[in-house]
């Protein structure tokens, strides 16, 4: 497993970003894109690159899932076991 600290900074924040929108919302499913500009704050910036890799790596961890529409466009969406991870990794960032 990457370990956060060993990430660049913006790539770090995304993950503990996406990690507490999907504690908040464990149903939501969107694009890249729609991760962006739904599940991110609007004050904090990351270029698609940044995202793409937060996405990769909580993907690669097993607390996304990714699926493919018919149009080539990828989902993502937490899976059983990443919530309750992304919930130890935010109590851990708490303390």
């Amino acid at each position: 497993m990457t370990n956060p600290e060993d990430l660049p900074h913006t790539v770090a924040r995304a993950i503990h970003e996406i990690a507490q929108y999907v504690s908040r919302h464990p149903d939501a499913r969107d694009t890249l894109e729609g991760i962006r500009d739904w599940w991110l704050p609007s004050d904090i910036s990351f270029t698609a690159a940044e995202l793409q890799q937060a996405l990769d790596i909580l993907t690669g961890w097993g607390w996304l899932v990714k699926q493919m529409l018919i149009t080539h466009t990828f989902v993502y969406g937490v899976s059983e076991v990443g919530m309750q991870q992304a919930i130890e990794f935010l109590r851990g960032k708490a303390n």
